[in-house]
């Protein structure tokens, strides 16, 4: 029993995207809205707080449902197919997504790669979708410059509103986060290898 009517709303909506691309693979009406009905109840019943707090949005909800799909039926090409597909709509689309939802995004591609031979186009759509979904640059080290303040053993300091990484060239940082490394990886790395310069 759904209490939240956004939430009823979006899994309404991930029930009938589900629907359609199912009848786009050759499924019958009937039998692609039961089968919608099945795989997005399915996620509900699994993570109910995240959905009725609407931590994750449609296009999350639908990846899942299709996941499940993948796991449940024979028919395993046609769910691997629309999860490939979705990757390329979020490449195509800049579709947003919050730090929640790439992490369920990563942990289904890191799935994928080991149990699909078939997965280069996905890996190239995978990866342009991580890059659109990421902060951006200045963002991002702002994160990094926090966090580096907070771990254990740090010589990362701050004086007076001032962080000491804020005086240093930020062109490591630049390689970092063209090479994907995430907030807390390259917080982590600045943490524990960084010298107070000659100031």
């Amino acid at each position: 029993m759904f209490f939240n009517f956004k939430a009823k709303k979006m899994l309404s909506e991930s029930k009938r995207v589900v629907s359609n691309l199912l009848q786009n693979k050759g499924f019958s009406s009937s039998k692609s809205d039961e089968a919608a009905n099945f795989l997005v109840s399915s996620v509900y019943d699994a993570i109910p707080s995240t959905i009725e707090n609407r931590t994750i949005g449609t296009t999350t909800v639908i990846f899942l449902a299709l996941e499940y799909g993948l796991d449940s039926f024979e028919s395993e090409e046609i769910y691997f197919d629309l999860i490939n597909g979705l990757f390329m709509y979020i490449a195509l689309e800049n579709e947003e997504l919050n730090e929640n939802e790439y992490m369920i995004l990563n942990n289904l591609y890191m799935k994928l790669s080991e149990d699909h031979v078939n997965i280069g186009g996905l890996k190239g759509l995978y990866k342009i979708a991580k890059k659109k979904s990421r902060l951006n640059f200045d963002d991002w080290y702002s994160k990094v410059k926090s966090l580096a303040l907070t771990i254990d053993g740090t010589s990362v300091v701050e004086v007076n509103g001032l962080n000491i990484l804020d005086l240093l060239d930020d062109s490591p940082a630049r390689q970092a986060y063209d090479d994907g490394l995430e907030c807390d990886e390259y917080a982590r790395i600045l943490a524990e290898n960084f010298e107070m310069p000659a100031l």
